[in-house]
């Protein structure tokens, strides 16, 4: 164990485009997710958006937990699907990584922390499905993709009592962001849904028996505005260290 558990982060990828470094790939990671690691008492290490699994299974290793953070749709094909009219823009070869990265966490036993896009994909790892739309997938759901400052609380979820977020936060009601349009459908293997918003939308998963946990908010951008939301981060790092 080190003397400040090490997350690892995944990160995501863009092209530069208009000077003479086109075509050079930056990876990227939100800073919030690095301060919010911080400010729990972590270090964060960012794990490289296209790694094999030789690889992979490496920084699994050196890491004390993994974070899957937000970012793009997830690839259709990954749960056996083609994309909807309504699916935004994917990176196929990102998405393997993160799903092995998902896969080899849970194999070595180290906590797994997935926020919007992550908690998706753990869904999909581990055999799941997902709304590639909801506007267009789900009637009657209201828009989900409309935080406009990141760290404003925009709707509210309920968490099932005795679940793990439950316990973490201590009550049955959060006031959440929101900026996602994709969610859970069906639950992959032994997935469980902990938290709903008021229009049935998937926002918490969990895995009984095992350190996995997904959130469909943002934590780390609350935390901007208020410590309310460290107290997951502060329970992800406290696993961590066990």
């Amino acid at each position: 164990m080190n003397d400040l558990p090490v997350i690892g982060l995944s990160t995501g990828r863009m092209f530069l485009e208009g000077s003479n470094l086109t075509g050079m790939e930056r990876v990227i990671v939100n800073g919030d997710y690095i301060g919010a690691v911080k400010k729990a008492g972590g270090l964060s290490v960012p794990v490289p958006p296209v790694c094999s699994p030789d690889e992979i299974r490496q920084y699994v290793k050196l890491c004390d937990g993994i974070i899957i953070t937000g970012g793009l749709d997830a690839a259709p094909i990954l749960y056996g699907e083609m994309p909807h009219p309504g699916c935004g823009i994917f990176d196929l070869d990102m998405d393997r990584t993160h799903i092995e990265l998902i896969r080899e966490a849970i194999r070595q036993g180290k906590p797994l922390l997935g926020i919007c896009r992550g908690m998706q994909l753990i869904n999909v790892a581990l055999g799941g499905t997902l709304y590639q739309d909801i506007p267009s997938q789900c009637p009657g759901c209201g828009g989900h993709s409309y935080t406009y400052i990141r760290g404003d609380a925009v709707h509210s979820v309920t968490l099932d009592e005795g679940s793990p977020l439950h316990r973490i936060y201590g009550r049955t009601v959060l006031d959440v962001n929101s900026i996602h349009h994709q969610s859970v459908k069906e639950c992959g293997k032994g997935v469980e849904i902990c938290a709903r918003s008021a229009d049935g939308i998937a926002e918490g998963l969990c895995v009984p028996g095992q350190k996995i946990l997904g959130i469909q908010w943002h934590p780390e951008m609350l935390l901007t505005k208020s410590d309310e939301s460290l107290c997951l981060f502060a329970d992800f790092i406290g696993q961590c260290r066990s």
